[in-house]
């Protein structure tokens, strides 16, 4: 059975990703009666960074079946086999992730390869995995 685990949301990493479009597009509204090619050259690069962030961000989510966890960030996704998951360490930073939290679990896997992803509920998150792979993972904590 598939188990999904929602991506945790940090406020300030939403309000960034949807201001940045915004704003540009409001700079750009506001620049309309002095100088309309600026104008919408700016709005048209605010839609096309707002459509950008979609793709990168809309849907975040975790499925974890008995043989796969699959990471799913916009329109990238990629399976992590379980029996090579070496070990998950609880993680906070900013690194390029496949999630919309600095609170982080980082999953290394056997050749060392590292993955960072943030659920919403964290410990369930690796109490499950631990069901799934029928071993302890030894925690371990990394900061940024």
């Amino acid at each position: 059975m598939k188990t999904r685990f929602k991506s945790a949301v940090d406020v300030w990493v939403l309000l960034f990703l949807v201001g940045t479009p915004v704003l540009l597009i409001a700079l750009g509204a506001s620049k309309l009666d002095s100088a309309p090619g600026a104008a919408y050259f700016q709005m048209g690069f605010g839609v096309l960074v707002g459509a950008l962030i979609a793709l990168l961000s809309i849907p975040c989510y975790y499925d974890m079946d008995d043989q796969e966890l699959t990471i799913r960030g916009g329109f990238f996704a990629y399976s992590l086999p379980l029996n090579r998951i070496h070990k998950v360490e609880l993680a906070n930073g900013l690194w390029v992730a496949p999630a919309l939290s600095v609170k982080r679990i980082c999953i290394v896997m056997d050749d060392a390869q590292s993955h960072m992803i943030s659920p919403k509920d964290r410990e369930a998150f690796i109490r499950e995995l631990e069901d799934r792979c029928d071993r302890s993972l030894r925690l371990g904590t990394t900061q940024s």
